[in-house]
């Protein structure tokens, strides 16, 4: 019997190729209509290879966590502790913000509590890397995706822009989530 058992932790080396493909067959699914496949498939190659994983991989400032369910890579996440774009810093609140730099799942995942997992595991990593919020970009077009982070949290705070092969969008929405330690820390040292 094949296990249906949900696993998600942080990625190995050698699977960069894996989330490489799963980011490849992911990400399209997240585009606004407007997008071409050139300007998409531009992306992937320059984004989401194989080579940049095994970067973020290597990283001590990136954690790349991977959902797992019957021996196959299901989701992937990109949690970036680094300093957030001009553009978004305005939109923060005081203290240390991480990025939610991707969070994709294959297709036959939604529904199945994978997505509430894997953000679940994000969180934890944000508060290891001792941040008090997170913050993330998300296509306003994306109805699903926005309504999944309405739900763990993160409030709509701004726009940005977001390059996708010769494209730039406009208007990405931003959202930013307080961290429950982060919170407490605040209101500590109030």
């Amino acid at each position: 019997m094949v296990s249906t058992v949900l696993t998600v932790r942080t990625a190995r080396p050698e699977e960069a190729d894996l989330v490489a493909e799963l980011a490849r067959t992911t990400f399209p699914l997240a585009c606004p209509p407007e997008l071409g496949a050139d300007d998409i498939a531009a992306f992937v190659a320059a984004q989401l290879s194989a080579e940049r994983f095994l970067a973020h991989i290597g990283s001590p400032s990136t954690q790349v966590l991977v959902a797992g369910r019957a021996g196959a890579l299901v989701g992937y996440a990109l949690v970036h502790d680094e300093d957030p774009p001009g553009s978004v810093v305005a939109l923060l609140g005081p203290g240390r913000a991480v990025e939610l730099g991707k969070f994709f799942l294959a297709a036959g995942e939604h529904g199945r509590g994978t997505a509430h997992e894997l953000m679940g595991a994000v969180l934890r990593q944000a508060e290891a890397f001792g941040a008090g919020q997170v913050w993330l970009g998300v296509s306003r077009d994306n109805a699903r995706a926005n309504r999944f982070y309405e739900r763990h949290g993160f409030e709509l705070v701004g726009t940005k822009s977001f390059t996708v092969g010769s494209v730039t969008l406009p208007e990405d929405f931003v959202r930013v989530r307080v961290l429950d330690a982060g919170r407490a820390r605040t209101a500590s040292s109030s």
